[in-house]
């Protein structure tokens, strides 16, 4: 990803990066790429898994960490990066932050167990930004 030559400048209105950004290191490099073949006034949408998911890891320090969801589900490793740190990325690249989202789970899924424990903790972080 930090280096696509096959595809032109200001190519795209709309980008969306669903669960990626936080796999990609260094991402600055990333971030520009994105921004060369995003139009001028076009959009890129971001999910990531929320900093603060981890809460027994070190927030401030930034590392690959891997990630024990338990039981069946596979273990996943990510770079740790903080709220600010993604923030400040998507500034020094150029983008215009417009909004960020740190959604919970609507009032129905509360009866599962599994969604219960992210209604007061964040599972996710979403941003919406402007070139």
């Amino acid at each position: 990803l930090e280096k696509m030559p096959f595809l032109k400048d200001e190519e795209f209105d709309l980008v969306v990066s669903s669960l990626a950004l936080h796999d990609l290191e260094p991402l600055e490099n990333v971030l520009k790429e994105i921004y060369r073949i995003i139009k001028n006034g076009g959009e890129f949408y971001i999910s990531l898994v929320h900093p603060m998911t981890k809460r027994d890891e070190k927030y401030f320090e930034k590392s690959w960490r891997e990630f024990d969801w338990g039981g069946e589900y596979p273990t996943l490793a990510s770079y740790h990066r903080t709220i600010s740190d993604y923030i400040n990325s998507f500034i020094s690249v150029g983008f215009k932050l417009e909004e960020v989202q740190e959604p919970r789970p609507l009032e129905e899924g509360l009866k599962y167990k599994e969604l219960k424990m992210w209604s007061e903790n964040p599972l996710y972080i979403l941003f919406k930004l402007r070139k």
